[in-house]
């Protein structure tokens, strides 16, 4: 399933996304980290939590105040975050299994916003070189250090359809 978004649509969601009163397991903001491996965490942990918590997508959202939500840009570029090596081939040879992320560099206010959507892990925990994250509050976590959280997405796995494990492709 290919989702196409407008710009308009996309800058809604980043506004609505900071009138929350915090972080979310779902929903994490960054002003200009830009490490690949940490983003590949995020990924996994985003992924794992947006099952959790019934949501079809997590969120990292870059040029976003951390503790105050305004938007104050980023410097942060996926397309030169490894340089010459693509950053999202980078990340899906990394993440098991893989997914159809997706990347949105946004102009809001006259500031660069980037915006990565992360589909649900849908039929087993997503993980990061071998290791599966999850979020615990605002805080990205090992999943094995939660076993409560782990049963659960194993639940929400068993309990989904078949056509809700298969995951959603990008075009």
């Amino acid at each position: 399933m290919t989702t196409h978004r407008t710009d308009a649509h996309l800058i809604s969601m980043v506004q609505e996304f900071c009138k929350l009163p915090a972080e979310t397991p779902w929903l994490e903001f960054k002003q200009d980290n830009g490490d690949p491996e940490q983003i590949g965490e995020y990924i996994s942990a985003l992924s794992n939590a947006a099952t959790l918590a019934g949501r079809d997508c997590g969120y990292l959202v870059w040029g976003i105040g951390n503790t105050t939500h305004e938007i104050v840009g980023t410097s942060f570029n996926p397309g030169k975050a490894k340089g010459n090596e693509d950053l999202e081939t980078w990340l899906l040879i990394r993440l098991n299994p893989s997914l159809h992320f997706q990347f949105y560099t946004l102009s809001i206010e006259g500031k660069t916003v980037v915006m990565l959507e992360v589909p649900k892990a849908s039929s087993k925990p997503t993980s990061f070189h071998h290791v599966d994250y999850t979020r615990v509050g605002a805080n990205k976590k090992w999943l094995k250090e939660f076993p409560d959280q782990e049963r659960a997405l194993w639940r929400a796995f068993d309990s989904s359809s078949f056509e809700e494990q298969i995951p959603p492709v990008s075009g």
